[in-house]
């Protein structure tokens, strides 16, 4: 039972020096927040290091984001807007810049763009010649089962490499936003996990509004370590087969000529099935009425 109540993962910590650099952006007047998102993050002398400084970048480049709007005076954020419209005026710069990472070599679809993982499970069993199936568009859905099962099976069903993976959702409605967990107990139990911190972002500059925009930063940053983090258990995988090839091999040439016991079967336990697909039932043939 402890497994299905424990936050056996987590979300993983705030490096120091993110949090000293966000932590310059909290001013106690919108004046302040100007000055300092025009004044270069780079000490003199310094050149640009895509690897050192880009979420130095990023960080700016969303407080900038909130000030413009912040001090347009037909104050968009009052006024309701399409759902579209904040992803492209204050969540592209947020979230989509700092998950478009050129050290982790990521980038971000959003709203017509395909889910490529439930893309990849509807054609699995498609021939070559039939049509290709698309997958559900990502916008303002919660799907990130196919995109857990799509690691698992590239760990091969490894339970060690399973234990490390989760995968996160980020769902914005106006200013509201909720990060959204999601990670494999043992077996085929699934945890889905809303973060207790719901952001609620200020429509106007306020001291504490400032504070909870950077803390919805940190978040943001948050996942991306998440990816990270999954990123080092995908790659590894291939390393991990090429040792245990080899030790393989190695085990097998040592025990030539002696007797041995069948091996075990070659197939990996396969914990997750592929979605069936829902029986249609033949529409009747309509009757024609008789004039």
């Amino acid at each position: 039972m402890e497994e299905l109540t424990v936050d056996r993962l987590g979300v993983p910590s705030i490096l120091q020096d993110i949090a000293k650099e966000l932590a310059r952006y909290g001013k106690k007047s919108l004046g302040e927040l100007r000055k300092i998102v025009t004044t270069p993050y780079l000490q003199d002398g310094v050149t640009y290091d895509v690897q050192q400084h880009y979420d130095l970048e990023w960080i700016q480049l969303a407080v900038r984001a909130l000030v413009n709007l912040y001090e347009n005076t037909d104050s968009p954020l009052v006024r309701n807007q399409y759902e579209d419209w904040f992803t492209v005026a204050l969540f592209g710069a947020c979230i989509d810049t700092c998950m478009r990472n050129a050290q982790l070599g990521t980038d971000v679809n959003r709203t017509n763009a395909p889910s490529l993982s439930s893309t990849n499970r509807k054609n699995r069993a498609q021939p070559n010649s039939a049509r290709k199936l698309i997958g559900r568009k990502i916008d303002g859905i919660v799907y990130v089962v196919n995109r857990l099962l799509e690691h698992i099976r590239a760990v091969d069903y490894d339970d060690k490499k399973i234990k490390k993976l989760q995968v996160f959702g980020i769902l914005h409605l106006g200013l509201r936003v909720q990060f959204t967990r999601l990670w494999c107990a043992g077996g085929s139990v699934t945890i889905f996990r809303k973060d207790p911190q719901l952001y609620y972002l200020d429509k106007k500059f306020s001291v504490e509004g400032i504070k909870t925009f950077l803390k919805f930063l940190a978040s943001i940053y948050q996942r991306k370590v998440i990816i990270r983090d999954n990123l080092n258990v995908l790659n590894n995988s291939d390393n991990d087969v090429l040792e245990s090839n080899e030790d393989d091999l190695y085990n097998e040439l040592i025990e030539i000529g002696r007797p041995s016991t069948p091996p075990p079967s070659s197939q990996s336990v396969r914990y997750f099935a592929d979605c069936w697909k829902t029986p249609r039932k033949v529409k009747p043939k309509k009757k024609r009425k008789l004039e």
